[in-house]
Order: structure tokens, then sequence, then C-alpha cells
């Protein structure tokens, strides 16, 4: 999840790590707008089905399982930027 110099906007693919509560939601909606980025969500939980707008690519990880999360984490080779949510449980 190493980003180069050479990465232009348009290549960029975010991970945002416990993305569907209030500000994760406003983030999804604002990558999902925008034509430069592309996101994948990663959660213990499944993407809500309520939500309006399709859920993006999704990879179930219990960031406590070490193992696990770098197993899972070492296949997204498109991933440039990494976000999370500010308070959100361990």
């Amino acid at each position: 999840m190493s980003v180069s110099s050479e990465t232009s906007a348009k290549e960029r693919q975010i991970l945002l790590v416990g993305p569907y509560g209030v500000l994760g939601t406003g983030v999804i909606d604002a990558i999902a707008e925008s034509p430069k980025w592309a996101i994948t969500t990663a959660a213990r939980r499944p993407p809500p089905v309520y939500r309006a707008h399709s859920a993006p690519p999704h990879v179930g990880v219990d960031l406590l399982d070490r193992e696990g999360t770098a197993k899972v984490f070492s296949s997204l080779d498109n991933v440039t930027d990494l976000a999370d949510q500010p308070g959100s449980p361990p």
C-alpha cells in the first residue's frame, strides 16, 4: 500500500477502515462523486443494506486478528491510501 510519486490522481484507491459511521458514510459519498478516486472499505461487519447508494467493494477483516488482517490487506494491490475513522473501536 505504498504510493509512488508517479501515481496520478486517477489511479488513487483509498482503503477506508471502519467506514459505516456518520463520518465514514460521508467520506464514501464524497469519494463516489469524484472520478479521481476509487474506494474499498474494510470492517468486521458487512456493508449496511439500507444505504441508497450501492456499497463500494468491501473486505471483511477483524483488526484484532493480526495474521488475518495481514493476509487480507496484502491482497489489496491497488490501494494507494489508507484512512480510518477517528474514535473507531479497536
